[in-house]
C-alpha cells in the first residue's frame, strides 16, 4: 500500500510538459495601462513599419470570488503596440461591455458565459426567462473577446455573440455597441469577417426563422454605414435542431465557402440552458459518425452551388481559400474532434502538467481540401458501368496535388485532402490584403507541441516544407504579417508577435519582429508592466495614417 501511494505521488509531481508554463494561460489582468509606455528595443525596428498591432483576448478571470471556468468566458482586454520611427509603445484596457459593466459593478459574475454560470438573478421574472428563450441574441452576454476587425473607417471588437463594438484606436476605448440581432435576427456570427480590398466586408452568421435557424452572409459596405448592411445569402440548416458551430468561413472569387462540421449546438439544449441559466456549451453536441459538408455559395445568386462531403472533423480556423484550374482550394487547421474545447477549461490548463492525455486534444492536422467544380453529372446512375468505371475515378486534376474526391454511389462527392505541414499548428495568418481569396504560398501559424513549445511556423504550401522561430521559455502569439513598401514577393514583409515569458515573469511583455522571409529575428520590444499581462487569441496591424 505504501509502495502504491508512493507511485501515485511521484506521478503527481511529474510535469508532463516541462518546458511549457501554463500559467501564460491563467494570468489576469490586475491594472490597465491607459497611458502608453516606452520598452526596451534590442535589434532594429524597421523604419518603415509604421501603425498600430491591435490585440484582443481574455484579461479578467474573476469578480470578487466569482471566477470564470473556461478561457473563454475571461473578459475581453485589448492590447495596442503603436510602432512609430523605430520605437514601440504599449498599453491596454478592458472592453467596457454590458457584461462587464455588470459583473464590475455587482462584483460577481452575473451574466452567463460560454462555460461559466452566471449568478441567478432574483428578479427574472418567470416572463423574462421566456423570453431570453426567444431572443437568445440579446440576453447572451456580450463579451467580444475573440479578435479586431476594420469596417469602413473604423475598428470592431468582435466575439461570437451578436454584439459588436467600435473602438477608439488611440485610446481603445469602446465608443458604440451595434446588436446585429436587432436588425438582422443574428443569434450568432463567426469572429472573424472577410474584408475585401475595397473595403466591403462580409460575414456568416445564423438567424433564428419560423421555419428553424439559417447560415446567413451578412455584406457591410465600405462606409460602414449598418442600415445599409444587408443579408446577401442564405441557407438553411439541414437538420434543424442542430447548426454547425462556424468560427470562419472561405471566400474566393466567385463563393463563399461554409464548412459544416459535425460540431454542432443543439437548439433544444440551447433553449433549456438559457431558462436554466446554464452555460452555452451545455448546448453542444459531436457527432463523430457523420461526415463534414462544405458547401459553395455563389457570390453572384446568394444559391447553393455544390455541397461536397469529408470525413468528419472539428476545426476552428481556414487558412485560405481560392479557385485554381477549374478547382476550389481550401485550406483549414483540422482536429479528429473537438476535444479541444475541453482542454481551455480553466480547471483542465491548470492540471495540465499532471494529464498525460493533454496534449492529444491540441493534434490539429493542416489539411488541403481540392474540390473539383466542373464534373461529368452524366454517370449518377448507380446501376450503369460508366458510373461504376467513374466511382473509382480520381476526380481532382489540379496539377501537383495528392488530394482526392470521387463520386460515391449515393451520388455524393467524396473528398480526402492533402497534408500541409507535420506540425501540429493553429492561428494561422496569411499575407491578407493581398492573398486572401486567391492562389498562394506561404502561411504563418502558432506551433502546439507543448513537449516543444513556443514554436512559429512558416509553412511554404507548394513546397509543402517549413521553417519555424523559437526560444527557450518564450511564448509568442499569433503571428500577424505586415507587407514591405514596394514588395517583390508575397513574403516581403515582417512578421508580429506578442511575447509573454514563463517562469513567473507575469509583469513582461514584448512585441517581436521577425523576417518574414528567413524567419530571423530582426528585432524586438519589451516592457516591464504594473500588472500581469495575459496572453491574446487575435488581432490587426492598422497602417499609420500619418
Amino acid at each position: 500500500m505504501n509502495k502504491s501511494h508512493g507511485g501515485s505521488q511521484k506521478l503527481c509531481e511529474e510535469k508532463f510538459y516541462p518546458k511549457y508554463d501554463e500559467g501564460i494561460w491563467l494570468r489576469s489582468c490586475e491594472e490597465e495601462i491607459l497611458d502608453p509606455i516606452e520598452g526596451k528595443i534590442s535589434g532594429i525596428i524597421p523604419l518603415w513599419l509604421k501603425g498600430s498591432l491591435l490585440r484582443n483576448g481574455p484579461g479578467k478571470e474573476a469578480f470578487g470570488s466569482d471566477h470564470f471556468q473556461h478561457l473563454f468566458d475571461q473578459s475581453a482586454i485589448l492590447h495596442r503596440f503603436t510602432i512609430e520611427s523605430g520605437s514601440v509603445r504599449y498599453q491596454c484596457r478592458f472592453l467596457q461591455t454590458e457584461t462587464f459593466c455588470r459583473n464590475s459593478s455587482s462584483k460577481r459574475i452575473i451574466v452567463t458565459e460560454f462555460g461559466t454560470s452566471g449568478a441567478n438573478d432574483p428578479c427574472r421574472t418567470i416572463f423574462a426567462k421566456m423570453a431570453s428563450v426567444f431572443n437568445l441574441g440579446e440576453s447572451s452576454s456580450d463579451n467580444a473577446v475573440v479578435s479586431i476587425y476594420p469596417l469602413g473607417d473604423e475598428l470592431f471588437a468582435f466575439g461570437e455573440c451578436p454584439a459588436i463594438f467600435s473602438i477608439d484606436p488611440e485610446s481603445l476605448k469602446a465608443k458604440e455597441r451595434i446588436n446585429l440581432n436587432e436588425d438582422f435576427g443574428i443569434v450568432h456570427h463567426t469572429s472573424h469577417p472577410h474584408i475585401l480590398p475595397d473595403g466591403t466586408a462580409f460575414n456568416l452568421g445564423t438567424i433564428a426563422t419560423a421555419f428553424g435557424p439559417k447560415y446567413c452572409i451578412i455584406r457591410f459596405p465600405e462606409q460602414r454605414t449598418f442600415t445599409d448592411a444587408k443579408i446577401v445569402a442564405t441557407l438553411p440548416v439541414q437538420r434543424k435542431l442542430h447548426p454547425s458551430y462556424m468560427h470562419t468561413f472561405g471566400i474566393t472569387e466567385n463563393f463563399f465557402v461554409l464548412v459544416e462540421q459535425p460540431w454542432v449546438i443543439s437548439t433544444c439544449r440551447l433553449a433549456k440552458a438559457s431558462w436554466k441559466n446554464s452555460p452555452v456549451v451545455e448546448a453542444m453536441k459531436w457527432f463523430g459518425g457523420r461526415m463534414t459538408k462544405i458547401r459553395l455559395l455563389s457570390r453572384k445568386s446568394g444559391k447553393l452551388h455544390k455541397t461536397f462531403y469529408a470525413e468528419a472533423f472539428a476545426f476552428f480556423h481556414i487558412i485560405n481559400s481560392f479557385e485554381e484550374e477549374d478547382h476550389l482550394i481550401i485550406d483549414i487547421c483540422c482536429y479528429d474532434n473537438p476535444d479541444i474545447l475541453n482542454g481551455l477549461f480553466m480547471d483542465s490548463l491548470r492540471g495540465m502538467q499532471t494529464n498525460p492525455n493533454y496534449s492529444s486534444m491540441f493534434k490539429s492536422k493542416c489539411l488541403r481540401f481540392v474540390l473539383p467544380l466542373k464534373l461529368d453529372t452524366s454517370c449518377k446512375s448507380s446501376g450503369s458501368s460508366k458510373y461504376r468505371k467513374r466511382e473509382r475515378t480520381n476526380l481532382v486534376t489540379l496539377h501537383g496535388s495528392s488530394a482526392r474526391a470521387w463520386i460515391q454511389e449515393n451520388g455524393r462527392i467524396f473528398c480526402i485532402p492533402e497534408e500541409l505541414c507535420k506540425i501540429p499548428c493553429d492561428l494561422p495568418r496569411i499575407n491578407y490584403e493581398k492573398f486572401s481569396g486567391k492562389p498562394y504560398r506561404y502561411y504563418y501559424a502558432l506551433g502546439q507541441d507543448f513537449c516543444d513549445p513556443g514554436k512559429l511556423i512558416k509553412v511554404d504550401v507548394k513546397t509543402k516544407t517549413w521553417i519555424t522561430w523559437n526560444e527557450e521559455n518564450t511564448f509568442p502569439g499569433e503571428p500577424v504579417f505586415v507587407e514591405a513598401p514596394n514588395p517583390t514577393s508575397e513574403d516581403d514583409g515582417v512578421i508580429l508577435s506578442v511575447l509573454l515569458w514563463g517562469s513567473k515573469q507575469e509583469n513582461r511583455v514584448g512585441l517581436l519582429i521577425l523576417c518574414a522571409k528567413t524567419f530571423k529575428e530582426l528585432g524586438r520590444c519589451e516592457f516591464s508592466t504594473p500588472g500581469p499581462v495575459p496572453k491574446c487569441f487575435h488581432g490587426w496591424f492598422a497602417l499609420s495614417e500619418k
